[in-house]
């Protein structure tokens, strides 16, 4: 005989499944028109379920301003303990079929150009070696936009660069290595005969800069801001990787501070028949920018994704 409303209390659980899902997306997406898109619903659907969550719980969930949507602090703290069951349970097809062996294996990892060209080229070599069934997805993305892609579960992994805290509980972050700043002139350019370089020195003379796209940029506005300096700059030329900017120092345009992989800066200052541009430490003004590998939390990890974390990991740890 089948009990009384029980259908009724598997509706209302699967609904409370797809609203939880909703004021995830909201989260990431603040708003619900951006929300609805990602999950391939109307947007009224969408406050529908993010306002039966509020009655549930009897909280107010978001503030909405125009079309933006910024959640509360209950609604926050809602979301950091649903987003893992949502992943969780996105994930449960994909960890089925691994475990079972079903369907092709795939691999989605987003990066940016640098590491790709540089730490990352072994060991990705490697696992190619390693695990030829794998159907191997590479996303050039500056670091911003290669953790949107992660975010947005259009990647399974990202290594990137990193400023400032660590992501939320959203994603596990594993830290790699560094990149630090440096600055790069020509042989002889004036800024050299300064013995103690200070942000203000720098902003002396034309640069070339990392993109605004670029993670990096970031760290040198705040620094060219805290010296008083930021409405003197004199950018006169700005590119989203490293070769492009080494190629602008050396025509001469200006001198660079730049985030760059040490494994460019040991040819760099090995190479006696390379353009003649002398690199200076700046982590004194700038600090460093980590490397981290980031992965979704709650997601099940596949025996061939937990495989490339793993030869990344070794590649990168300190020697």
């Amino acid at each position: 005989m089948k009990e009384k409303g029980s259908s009724t209390r598997r509706f209302f659980k699967e609904l409370r499944f797809q609203q939880l899902r909703a004021l995830v997306e909201v989260a990431g997406q603040k708003s619900f028109a951006g929300a609805a898109h990602r999950l391939g619903l109307a947007t009224p659907s969408v406050w529908q379920q993010v306002r039966g969550l509020e009655v549930e719980f009897g909280v107010e969930l978001v503030n909405v301003t125009g079309k933006t949507v910024e959640l509360t602090d209950d609604g926050a703290a809602l979301a950091d303990l649903a987003r893992p069951l949502v992943a969780g349970f996105d994930s449960l097809h994909e960890a089925f079929a691994g475990r079972t062996n079903l369907g092709p294996k795939r691999l989605v990892l987003a990066s940016t150009l640098q590491l790709l060209k540089n730490e990352l080229r072994e060991p990705l070599a490697e696992y190619r070696r390693r695990h030829p069934d794998v159907h191997l997805t590479i996303i050039d993305r500056p670091s911003t936009a290669a953790r949107q892609c992660l975010e947005n579960g259009e990647a399974d992994i990202a290594v990137v660069g990193l400023l400032g805290a660590t992501p939320g509980p959203s994603l596990v972050t594993t830290r790699l290595t560094a990149y630090p700043f440096v600055l790069l002139a020509l042989t002889g350019h004036p800024v050299l005969s300064v013995s103690r370089l200070t942000a203000r020195a720098i902003a002396k003379h034309p640069l070339v800069l990392p993109s605004v796209v670029a993670n990096s940029r970031s760290r040198l506005d705040e620094v060219f801001r805290r010296a008083g300096v930021a409405d003197e700059l004199n950018v006169v030329a700005d590119g989203s990787n490293f070769d492009l900017l080494f190629d602008y120092v050396v025509q001469g345009f200006g001198v660079s501070v730049v985030s760059v992989s040490p494994l460019i800066l040991e040819r760099l200052t090995s190479d006696r028949h390379g353009p003649p541009v002398v690199v200076r430490d700046l982590t004194r003004l700038f600090g460093e920018e980590a490397v981290v590998l980031l992965r979704r939390a709650g997601r099940f990890e596949a025996p061939h994704h937990r495989a490339v974390t793993e030869l990344i990991q070794a590649a990168l740890k300190p020697k």
